[in-house]
């Protein structure tokens, strides 16, 4: 809606270009780009493009998968380990305290 409003005041002469991009938080040049997609799509074609886009480096489900299995076998072999640790602590403070 305040993009709106701001072309309104632009189309009427109100307000200058850079004017209307620093109320909506753009600089002239974005201000620009969004007239000539709104002035060609209307309303869509404000809307982000790049929402609906898939990233290029994106990783394959499989492979993010198989890390995550991988680093949770990680995970529980250290806490396995720090538990033998821990175990094995104890027992000689236990056994220098006899």
């Amino acid at each position: 809606m305040r993009f709106i409003e701001a072309y309104g005041e632009w189309n009427a002469g109100r307000l200058t270009q850079a004017e209307a991009g620093l109320i909506l938080g753009l600089c002239e040049r974005s201000f620009r780009r969004y007239l000539s997609r709104y002035e060609v799509d209307g309303l869509a074609g404000l809307i982000d493009q790049r929402l609906d886009a898939v990233s290029n480096r994106r990783a394959p489900v499989d492979e993010v998968m198989a890390l995550t299995n991988c680093t949770v076998l990680i995970i529980m072999a250290f806490f396995r380990h720090l538990r033998t640790f821990r175990k094995t602590c104890h027992e000689n403070r236990i056994g220098n305290a006899l």
